[in-house]
């Protein structure tokens, strides 16, 4: 493969090389103890709480089990009562006198104080430096590891109860056993992750390695996959899912070689094995994620598959997919500085190291912040500083700008810039928003059906290349403004004078929005500046303003009433996902929503067409196209639709111009009765809906609505399944767990729980976050579907070009406020 980089010496890449080798030298040895001992409120607060707690517990449990009498002044007589055999011997109740009392809870002073004890450590000595020191090698560096993920992972457990239970509020569910299944998911997720994050940052690095700089990466004909594949559908690591029966082999016969001082970029869809690859050159392939690999993969000159990644730290950086989940440490400075200190660097380096970093990333204003305080966009920038603190030859970035601002994302790219051109590291970068790179990227990659291919250099070939062209607005403004005027009424959402504080933080301060039923309204701004505080406050009102739904105050709403009105579909969208199968989600949800069995799978697949069962299928493209409906009149509306299709020898240019995706075999076998098995097995897809609107003189549409079709502006069961028989879905998809679906399939089941109630609000946060445009059609699709039936839709986004093409008025927020609004103009 061709590749066009600046220059063959690339001296700031041996530069950087000396600085590597030279850093190991300046250990720490006194200078060490000052940044391991730092006073932390949080920690005491949370044992004087356990301890407070267990003695009040263990004069409880004296009170029940065996009395708390003791000859003194009787506060209380209860009466004692005995069991009946075989538990003769145990008694319950019994008189309370003040002694008793005393004497239950000096019982607990012992373990009440261990417990105390055990905080006034932990607020006064940096743990997870501790942890790192000991993990430099010797008998306890397994032990460190243990301790290290287990020490961040008891944070997270709080988290994942506390925002389980946010969801479980959400989807209307009560009782404890609806938290076991993700509180137990979230926390294996989170031990995993912190497991990965610290082996790619050296932790307990055996025989650490200096790569080669001149080469950094080489493969020749070299095939990865999973263990297992088959038919399993089991989802990938990067959480990208293949498609029933697909074989275990993800990429095949790739063929690649980097040079210092370039900027690769990576395309491709959702599932095609773009982290994969990324995985694959880090080592966590083989060596984590329980994958395998064909034919030589060198790193440094390093064999990848025989060297783990920790020994390879020192010149390979990575971030990786929602990097919080691998944060292993508590606050912003130390989870920088957590592979320097990995390698016991002097605190001083490592301290300027930090600040110049944090300057570079344009985060010096987080350091000293908790990592529980970041919003994901901050995070994300943590991340990039701490992969970037060691100055690596190779950097190997999975999404960097999914959940940044446009500020934030022209900081990262001019950074990872930077870093290839002027330091002459060899960068490779996985993005899904490739046009953000097309000035700086020396070649654009793209992976298609298991194949790596080059596209081109980016300055002479549009980065935009294996990803779709921009979306083409459909007419929902026209369909929103027919619904205003039919309607002719209060806005379907107000609020007035909305504040939210978190402790000392106001992330929102008096917030006013009105939103027409069928009105999509996009709220953008910069990370941080209040975004989804406010759409959580909208749906779950407390106090510091008002919520108006419909005309009524949200605040008097039962917690039935107010879900089935307003819906939230938070930023982590799979925290709404609690059952073991796809079925179970749909049956679970509509029994919680009181609704008619099969509504929200009938929502479902009319969402994803692509997962209805085949008797919904013909239905489903009778109401998108209806020429396709009638088989024996599919060549003529293919023809009509794209001509070159008609055209054998023009069908593979054809179909490589199309953007959006579905099996090709689907496709065929949707419209004619040819069985699945017979047809070949293509990864190239086409959505027949965005087929129509980009090929057609008249964009597909749905019916425009008339006073004499549509008398209320609430939406109903019926018109958000598009038929009065609500399609089924295919029974490989209702068997299948949640996670196993691709990122915008889980992203649609998760709207179609919140939309099967027909809620008169829905509020969507980052709805296109670490989507594909695949994916990104898809919820957009159902976006449109929900205003298009009446619903106030009111999204959180940093994407520009999504909100232009589905909002109708954008308006924007920062330091918590809401500014004037401007209508979208197309």
């Amino acid at each position: 493969m061709g590749l066009r980089h600046r220059g063959p010496q690339h001296p700031a890449a041996e530069a950087g090389r000396a600085a590597r080798a030279a850093v190991p030298d300046q250990r720490a040895t006194g200078d060490a103890l000052p940044l391991m001992f730092r006073f932390r409120a949080g920690p005491l607060r949370t044992a004087a709480a356990l301890a407070v707690g267990f003695i009040v517990l263990r004069v409880v449990y004296r009170v029940l089990f065996g009395g708390v009498g003791g000859g003194d002044v009787v506060l209380i007589d209860l009466p004692l009562l005995y069991l009946p055999p075989p538990f003769a011997h145990v008694t319950l109740l019994g008189p309370i006198t003040l002694g008793g009392l005393g004497s239950a809870a000096l019982s607990a002073v012992p373990i009440a104080a261990a417990i105390l004890a055990f905080g006034v450590v932990a607020s006064v000595i940096d743990m997870s430096r501790v942890f790192a020191r000991g993990a430099r090698g010797g008998p306890l560096s397994g032990l460190a590891r243990a301790l290290v993920i287990a020490w961040s992972t008891l944070p997270q457990l709080t988290d994942a109860v506390r925002s389980v239970r946010t969801a479980r509020a959400l989807r209307g569910e009560r009782g404890v056993a609806s938290l076991v299944v993700p509180v137990f998911e979230r926390t294996i997720e989170r031990a995993v992750a912190v497991a990965a994050a610290m082996e790619v940052r050296g932790f307990a690095a055996g025989h650490p390695r200096e790569g080669a700089c001149e080469r950094p990466v080489v493969l020749r004909d070299v095939s990865i996959g999973f263990e297992g594949g088959g038919g399993a559908g089991v989802a990938e690591p990067d959480e990208e899912s293949r498609y029933p029966g697909a074989p275990d082999v993800i990429l095949r016969d790739v063929d690649l070689e980097r040079m210092p001082g370039t900027l690769t970029l990576v395309v491709g869809p959702t599932g095609s094995g773009k982290s994969t690859l990324l995985h694959s050159l880090s080592g966590l392939h083989t060596h984590v994620d329980d994958g395998w690999a064909t034919g030589p993969i060198r790193v440094g000159g390093l064999d990848r598959i025989a060297v783990p990644p920790r020994d390879t730290s020192g010149f390979v950086g990575v971030v990786m997919q929602r990097p919080a989940m691998g944060f292993a440490t508590e606050s912003v400075d130390d989870e920088i500085a957590f592979a320097l200190d990995v390698r016991g660097v002097s605190p001083t380096i490592v301290a300027a190291r930090v600040a110049g970093v944090a300057e570079q990333v344009g985060i010096r204003h987080l350091l000293g912040r908790s990592l529980r305080a970041l919003s994901a966009g901050e995070a994300s920038l943590v991340a990039v500083a701490s992969a970037v603190v060691q100055r690596p030859s190779l950097l190997l970035v999975d999404e960097p700008l999914a959940d940044l601002d446009s500020a934030a994302r022209t900081r990262v790219v001019a950074l990872l810039d930077r870093l290839a051109h002027e330091a002459g590291v060899c960068v490779i970068v996985v993005e899904h928003r490739a046009a953000e790179f097309t000035s700086v990227a020396d070649e654009v990659l793209a992976i298609t059906d298991g194949t790596l291919r080059p596209v081109g250099a980016a300055r002479d070939e549009s980065a935009d290349a294996g990803a779709d062209p921009p979306m083409r607005a459909v007419p929902a403004r026209r369909v929103a403004s027919d619904l205003r005027e039919l309607a002719r009424r209060a806005p379907s959402l107000e609020v007035v004078g909305l504040s939210v504080a978190h402790g000392t933080s106001v992330p929102v301060t008096d917030a006013e929005l009105a939103v027409d039923a069928g009105e999509i309204v996009a709220i953008h701004g910069p990370n941080g500046a209040g975004k989804s505080s406010l759409l959580e406050a909208i749906a779950r009102p407390r106090r510091g303003g008002q919520v108006i739904v419909g005309g009524t105050d949200a605040a008097g709403l039962s917690r039935h009433t107010l879900r089935a009105r307003v819906a939230l579909v938070p930023d982590d969208s799979d925290d709404l996902l609690f059952c073991l199968t796809v079925d179970e989600e749909c049956r679970r949800n509509d029994r919680t929503s009181r609704l008619p069995r099969g509504t929200t799978a009938g929502v479902l697949a009319t969402l994803l067409p692509d997962l209805a069962a085949a008797p919904a299928r013909s239905e489903a493209l009778a109401t998108l196209l209806p020429d396709l409906a009638d088989a024996p009149a599919r060549s003529e509306a293919l023809a009509t639709l794209l001509p070159d299709l008609a055209d054998a020898p023009a069908r593979s240019e054809a179909l490589a111009t199309l953007t959006t995706r579905i099996p090709i075999r689907t496709l065929a076998t949707r419209t004619t009765r040819i069985p699945i098995r017979t047809l070949a097995t293509r990864t190239t897809r086409i959505t027949i809906r965005t087929l129509a609107a980009r090929t057609s003189p008249t964009p597909a549409a749905p019916t425009p609505l008339t006073p004499a079709s549509r008398t209320s502006s609430t939406p109903t069961h019926a018109s958000l399944s598009g038929s009065r028989t609500a399609p089924r879905l295919s029974a490989w998809v209702r068997d299948r767990h949640p996670r196993d679906l691709s990122v915008g399939q889980r992203r649609c089941l998760v709207l179609a729980i919140q939309l099967a109630a027909a809620p008169a609000v829905l509020l969507v946060d980052e709805p296109t976050r670490g989507l594909d445009p695949v994916a990104t059609s898809l919820v957009a699709s159902a976006l449109r579907r929900a205003a298009d039936v009446g619903a106030a839709v009111v999204i959180a986004t940093h994407d520009a070009e999504f909100a232009v093409a589905v909002a109708d008025r954008r308006i924007r927020m920062q330091d918590g406020r809401l500014a004037t609004s401007e209508a979208v103009v197309t």
